[in-house]
């Protein structure tokens, strides 16, 4: 269970006590949220060097992560009776997400072709690592919030790592989009042209100078655990995109782009759920620990009871819905179900349960926007931070 230092019965003095850096603790956070940049690099190993078949990579994310953190986002919401109360109108709102990739199937029959929902999915995938750029800076932002010091200076402080931060992570991502030969013809760019090679080369630099500038000026105050989460983020979507991305495609007779860039799905989204699964364990073992909270929050406090009922909470979601759906979109090697049936000349059975599948990370991009805003949400912020925070 997590430890609740900010919860024991005695008066902490801010002088004699200063706030932890830490979200949760060293332990929990090396463990869970550095440990997650590593299993991103582990799997990058072991295919790259090991030999391990990318496929068996995959659907080890997919089941063991993916799947996970979609069922730990509902632990908090939609099992969780209060918010029934008080946000009933959000919970409903967000199921519209679903409707997006129908509506785009629909445009393919009328315009009879391919091309709205090809269109679609290039903008999921897109807004799908923008999601994870944002899930980045909010651990940034928890991380500095744990800080002293002037609220003006940190005010300061919090808009250069937001830049840092958000260039650090775009700026190779799309120096990938504009250079791999995949992505090159999905976007229409033909062959790379000599002209853009000194564009690749600006982004390199960019990228590099950005990293060095941002080490030399944290290097000139205390280096905190801010600075090394935020570092470490950059240069492992650095690492994926600059370098990574030219091994891409690992999977043999790769067709399309969810088995062409494999890999690098597996890396970053590795790094990312795993992170996420974490926090919302430190998230509900604080705010539903309360003996008396079951009658308030209702399921969601029976399947935080324990690490044990978490984690049958998100791997059963994960096994009994998402892997099924998973196979039914037809686009993962191994494991794709209902291929050729057709429900029409410009619409299959397996872009239907593609829409649904997108559908869900849509879904849960919406509403993991609006469930973590600690400057708004008590519940929310003592459940990170501790109530004095």
């Amino acid at each position: 269970m997590l430890a609740r230092p900010w919860h024991n019965g005695a008066v902490r003095h801010p002088a004699l006590h200063p706030p932890s850096p830490w979200i949760q603790g060293p332990r929990y956070d090396l463990l869970f949220f550095g440990g997650a940049l590593a299993l991103g690099l582990l799997a990058v190993l072991g295919v790259l060097v090991l030999g391990l078949p990318p496929a068996i990579a995959l659907w080890f994310w997919i089941v063991g992560f993916d799947g996970p953190h979609m069922a730990a986002a509902y632990s908090r919401t939609y099992l969780d009776r209060d918010m029934w109360r008080t946000r009933r109108p959000l919970l409903l709102g967000v199921l519209v997400a679903f409707a997006t990739g129908p509506a785009f199937l629909a445009l393919n029959a009328l315009t009879r072709s391919q091309a709205p929902f090809a269109l679609y999915l290039g903008l999921m995938a897109i807004y799908g690592y923008h999601h994870i750029v944002r899930q980045h800076w909010g651990f940034c932002a928890l991380y500095a919030s744990r800080g002293a010091g002037d609220p003006a200076a940190r005010g300061r402080e919090a808009r250069i790592d937001k830049l840092v931060l958000h260039a650090g992570c775009w700026i190779p991502y799309v120096h990938f989009l504009a250079s791999h030969p995949s992505c090159r013809a999905a976007l229409g760019l033909g062959a790379p042209l000599r002209p853009e090679t000194w564009f690749f080369r600006a982004l390199g630099v960019l990228f590099a100078g950005l990293l060095v500038v941002y080490l030399v000026r944290a290097r000139a105050r205390v280096f905190g655990v801010k600075d090394a989460y935020l570092l470490g983020t950059v240069a492992f979507h650095g690492g994926a995109y600059f370098l990574v991305a030219r091994f891409e495609p690992v999977f043999p007779g790769a067709k399309g782009p969810d088995q062409e860039f494999m890999l690098l799905s597996v890396m970053v989204a590795l790094f990312h759920a795993t992170q996420y699964v974490a926090i919302v364990w430190a998230h509900n073992a604080r705010r539903y620990g309360a003996a008396d909270d079951a009658r308030i929050h209702g399921l969601a406090r029976v399947v935080s009871g324990s690490p044990a009922r978490y984690a049958a909470w998100v791997l059963g979601f994960s096994v009994v819905l998402y892997f099924p759906l998973a196979c039914a979109t037809g686009v993962y090697p191994v494991f794709h179900a209902l291929a050729g049936r057709e429900l029409g000349p410009f619409v299959s059975v397996n872009q239907v349960a593609l829409a649904v599948f997108w559908g869900i990370a849509l879904h849960h991009y919406w509403l993991d926007e609006r469930i973590w805003k600690i400057g708004r949400d008590t519940g929310t912020r003592a459940a990170l931070l501790g109530p004095s925070a």
